[in-house]
């Protein structure tokens, strides 16, 4: 099957992948159709090209999260909680065969 990955930086690639395998007990459901949304994938690729005080302008209510979590469980866990967007690698995006 392919899959569209988009690195932090930016980078955009197909890929070719092996299907998923459901595990023991677990079902399979077969996607017919699929859409990208371009407002949202623009919004990330531009997010991915910003440096760090550039991301806190641009999302101040990230920031008081964080700040609100420093208070209430100290710095650090402030700053080791991860949210979904914050991956060590590329965003994936199914995408299926016909």
């Amino acid at each position: 099957m392919k899959q569209i990955a988009q690195y932090q930086d930016g980078r955009l690639e197909l890929q070719e992948v092996p299907g998923p395998t459901p595990p023991p007990g677990g079902v399979l459901v077969r996607t017919t159709h699929s859409v990208i949304s371009i407002g949202t994938e623009k919004m990330k690729l531009e997010q991915a090209r910003m440096n760090l005080l550039q991301k806190a302008r641009a999302r101040p209510d990230q920031v008081r999260k964080v700040v609100e979590t420093a208070r209430n469980s100290g710095w650090r866990s402030g700053l080791q909680r991860r949210g979904p967007g914050r991956r060590s690698g590329p965003a994936q995006h199914t995408v299926p065969r016909r």
